[in-house]
C-alpha cells in the first residue's frame, strides 16, 4: 500500500479535558458545540493538553514508530496563530466564548521543518497577537493546518461513526455529503453539539485531506521559550 511520506499529528481532549476540570471543581459548559473557555479553563486545557500529546509521542515510540516524535509546543515558535471566535445564537447575536478561538493563519514552513526530522504533534491550541494561548477545536485546527499544508489527506480519529441521522441508530449512516446537505442538517438540528465545528471545517479543507515543551503565560506578550 502507498505510505505518505510525512504526516503531522493533531490531539485534541475533550473527554479528558471534562475530567481534569471536575476534579478542578469547575463545571464543563459548552456554547454551540464548543467549549466556554476562562483564564481557569484555558490552563487545564493546555496542561492536559501537552500531557496528551507527550503519551501520544510515547506511545507511537513503544509501537515501533522508526521516526523521532516532536510534540510542538513551543510559544512563541507554535505554528496556528488565531484570534478570538464569537458564534451567534439562535436570535443571531454573537456569543463571548472567552478564551476560545480560531486559526487566521498556519505557519506551514515552521511544520515542514519539523516535518523533516521527526513526526510533528500538534495540540489543538493557537497564539493569538498577544502570544497568548487560544484554545481551539481539534476539527477546526486539523483542517487549517492540512489546508495549509496542501495535504493529501485530513483522517479523523474519533469514538463516533460519523454523521448519524438517528444518533440512536448507527446503522443511519450518512456516508457522504455535500456542502448544502451540511447546512441542512444543521439547520434541521442533525448535525448538532461537537458535530457542528467538525462539520463545519472539513468541508473547508483544501484536499480531503525528542521533544521540547514548555507551557506559554497565557497573557503575556510572546518571547521566545
Amino acid at each position: 500500500s502507498e505510505t505518505l511520506e510525512r504526516h503531522v499529528q493533531h490531539v485534541g481532549g475533550g473527554k479528558p479535558i471534562d475530567r481534569a476540570m471536575e476534579a478542578a471543581g469547575l463545571t464543563p459548559k459548552k456554547v454551540a458545540g464548543r467549549r466556554y473557555t476562562d483564564e481557569a479553563t484555558l490552563e487545564i486545557v493546555v496542561r492536559v493538553l501537552e500531557e496528551i500529546s507527550h503519551e501520544l509521542a510515547d506511545q507511537l515510540i513503544e509501537l515501533g514508530s522508526p521516526t523521532p516524535m516532536r510534540v510542538m509546543l513551543l510559544g512563541g515558535a507554535f505554528p496556528i496563530r488565531g484570534e478570538a471566535l464569537q458564534v451567534p445564537n439562535a436570535a443571531g447575536e454573537m456569543i463571548d466564548l472567552g478564551r476560545v478561538g480560531k486559526p487566521v493563519r498556519v505557519e506551514a514552513g515552521v511544520i515542514e521543518g519539523t516535518a523533516s526530522v521527526g513526526i510533528p504533534i500538534l495540540p489543538s491550541l493557537a497564539l493569538d497577537a498577544s502570544g497568548c494561548w487560544l484554545n481551539v477545536n481539534a476539527d477546526t485546527a486539523a483542517s487549517a493546518v492540512a489546508g495549509a499544508m496542501k495535504a493529501e489527506a485530513c483522517l479523523f480519529l474519533t469514538d463516533t461513526p460519523g454523521v448519524l441521522r438517528d444518533v440512536r441508530d448507527p446503522t443511519s449512516l450518512i456516508p457522504r455529503l455535500t456542502r448544502g446537505e451540511c447546512q441542512q442538517l444543521i439547520r434541521d438540528g442533525v448535525i448538532a453539539g461537537g458535530m457542528v465545528p467538525r462539520r463545519s471545517h472539513r468541508r473547508r479543507t483544501h484536499r480531503p485531506a525528542t521533544s521540547a515543551s514548555t507551557h506559554r503565560p497565557r497573557c503575556r506578550p510572546s518571547s521566545p521559550a
